[in-house]
């Protein structure tokens, strides 16, 4: 049993292993000659180290077993303990990754070798929380490029494999559960994953075909509340810092991830191999917040009143992620040459349906005896008529619903061959790669305002028709009477052409790259040198807005790169390695950079910009690696 905190967060584990030797417990007394093999965590760390120390590149490798034995939530956490790495945080739970502290924008994520594309539609980051870490077999962090890889990352590319059925050597399976209590909302929360792979027979060969498949459910509830500041402190009384407003929020949520993974590796024959690997991936993120926003008419002192303005909100939408992914490849020995070729199709969407972002209740009057306590956790002192459901007016309710889908396709191809130089051990590799790339996003805004023309009672626009239920921000504003509020009112009278218009945008990415890389090995020292071209074609089409005329925008931007690179790995002894490497990225903006829409209003714009120029970057690396014992290693990098 492992237990978990989220206020209180109790999670049960029941693994096929403990079933598998209480099972048994009986059947050993009969047979004795019955031999069980267990192999511990220590192995497998052993083998994510040998990964990491082979690797022509500077890398981290974490396997499924370390991922298994913590409770992770997702890929995100498993990775936060890598070395170099750090996640940003969504609810207490990892989402984006960022490489030797630099934004997840600047990272690149790759599953079974084909670039994840990301779901929100602004972003190039993938966020990691999408992705359940039982469907992965290992993680690995590169932090320098060699000349064969994609050069979109600056600080690192995520590497994630799923599992293989040549990962073992005969039948595998795993199964696990938990639950999770939340005492902020009293609901318990199931999680179940489980795992299976085999190897078969096929024709004359011997264990030539595997399959192997995974899967992850979990649908999880909890809550949340904080107190923000939004940095509205004045700082020019020497008595102390003063505060100018404060927002109480209350969050309750509830998050489903499903994730199916299925993979197929044959081996016709010794020089053959092919491959097909899949994942799908869903994240539906339901989330209902409740504020009260304070702003006090003169900046106060922890203990003083005074005047206050007040308005309550709140936010009601339902989200869901989807990542596919398909792999089809394989490489074949053919002489002196072994030949790679790979198609890879890889999809992320997000789908948020009609909901409501933000509506607003103002009060009607200023609020008396209005302060807080605390400086470090301002808590709301103010009078009881803030808590009645009558002193505050409906102004405002935006609803919308988006769609935003991120696909990319690529093929490459890899030959290698094995060379002598001048009597040294020699690797000649080239390859190039094509892949095409769109991201698209339809946005559909009504801004619902002025109730009075329409009607409406006092009794109606208040806080009064909704529910009665106290929190500790008062009474809770009911979405779904706010939505039937609204409901008898015509959405074509406050749809939001601009907002909806110029939101909408297509961009496409091809690019074309090449590389050519050799490896020589020089007694102990390996030096790997080569150079990568990278050409890209961007396409934008949106809508802008210009004086209050709509124009069509339609873009082109190409742009071409040399990126050089050189490693170096000497072998200190046995145990220990240095490091060094020169290498050189390309890291293109940003969607919401490249954005095509604007809106110019006279003398006041605001625009993307589709000609951006992508950041260029080289970068130096030197480190000492030394590997101890079993299962042991130290490290110390300058980047």
């Amino acid at each position: 049993m492992s237990v978990r905190t989220s206020r209180l967060h109790t999670s049960f584990r029941i693994s096929t292993l403990a079933l598998a030797i209480a099972g048994s417990s009986a059947s050993w007394a009969q047979a004795t000659t019955e031999v069980m093999t267990i192999i511990g965590q220590a192995a497998q760390m052993e083998q994510a180290l040998q990964e990491q120390r082979m690797s022509n590149n500077t890398e981290s490798v974490v396997h499924a077993d370390a991922i298994g034995q913590l409770p992770d939530e997702n890929t995100a956490e498993a990775l936060q303990r890598v070395p170099g790495i750090s996640v940003e945080r969504d609810q207490g739970e990892g989402r984006f990754v960022r490489v030797r502290g630099l934004g997840a924008d600047l990272n690149s994520v790759t599953i079974n070798g084909t670039l994840v594309p990301a779901p929100e539609s602004d972003r190039r980051a993938v966020a990691m929380d999408v992705l359940p870490s039982e469907l992965i077999q290992s993680l690995s962090v590169v932090k320098t490029l060699t000349p064969d890889m994609d050069a979109n990352s600056l600080g690192g590319t995520i590497e994630v494999e799923s599992l293989s059925g040549f990962d073992h050597d005969a039948m595998f399976y795993s199964l696990s559960t938990e639950a999770s209590y939340d005492e902020n909302t009293g609901d318990t929360s199931p999680k179940v994953s489980g795992a299976f792979s085999n190897r078969f027979s096929v024709g004359d060969g011997i264990d030539n075909l595997a399959i192997a498949t995974a899967v992850s459910w979990e649908d999880r509830s909890f809550g949340s509340d904080n107190v923000e500041t939004g940095g509205a402190w004045d700082f020019n009384d020497p008595a102390g810092a003063r505060l100018e407003e404060l927002e109480e929020r209350r969050y309750d949520i509830s998050r489903e991830r499903a994730g199916l993974g299925f993979n197929v590796d044959y081996r016709p024959d010794e020089d053959t191999e092919l491959y097909l690997r899949t994942l799908y991936s869903r994240f539906k993120d339901t989330e209902t917040r409740q504020a009260n926003v304070i702003e006090f008419a003169d900046a106060q002192l922890p203990g003083e009143g005074g005047d206050a303005e007040g308005t309550r909100e709140i936010k009601d939408r339902e989200e869901t992620q989807e990542i596919k992914s398909l792999v089809i490849g394989g490489e074949r020995q053919l002489g002196d040459w072994k030949v790679a070729a790979q198609y890879g199709y890889s999809e992320a969407e997000e789908d948020s349906p009609l909901h409501t972002p933000g509506a607003k209740f103002e009060g009607n009057d200023d609020f008396t005896a209005a302060g807080y306590n605390d400086s470090k956790q301002p808590n709301l002192i103010i009078d009881s008529a803030f808590y009645d459901p009558s002193n505050f007016t409906l102004t405002e309710v935006e609803r919308e619903k988006q769609l935003t889908t991120d696909t990319e396709q690529n093929i490459r191809v890899d030959l290698t061959r094995d060379w002598f130089m001048a009597d040294l051990p020699s690797q000649l590799q080239f390859g190039a790669k094509f892949s095409t790339r769109t991201k698209d996003n339809d946005l559909e805004v009504w801004a619902y305002e002025d109730f009075g023309d329409y009607g409406f009672t006092d009794a109606e626009l208040s806080l009064g028709q909704f529910t009665n239920g106290r929190t500790n921000l008062g009474p809770r504003i009911s979405a779904s009477a706010l939505e039937r509020l609204i409901s008898g009112l015509n959405p074509a009278d406050f749809y939001d052409e601009e907002q909806s218009r110029i939101n909408d945008f297509s961009i496409q990415e091809n690019i074309n790259a090449a590389y050519l890389m050799n490896t020589v090995d020089i007694d102990d020292l390996r030096i790997i040198a080569g150079l990568r071209y990278e050409g890209t074609r961007l396409k934008s089409e949106g809508t802008g807005l210009n004086d209050g005329n709509f124009e069509a925008v339609n873009s082109r931007n190409d742009y071409h790169h040399w990126l050089p690179g050189l490693h170096a790995i000497y072998q200190l002894g046995a145990n220990s390695q240095l490091r060094a490497s020169w290498t050189n990225s390309v890291v293109r903006p940003t969607f919401g950079q490249l954005f095509p829409g604007f809106v110019v209003d006279g003398d006041d714009a605001e625009f993307g910009n589709p000609d951006l120029k992508p950041l260029e970057s080289s970068n130096l690396d030197f480190g000492i690696e030394h590997y101890m014992g079993r299962a042991g290693a130290v490290s110390a990098f300058l980047f």
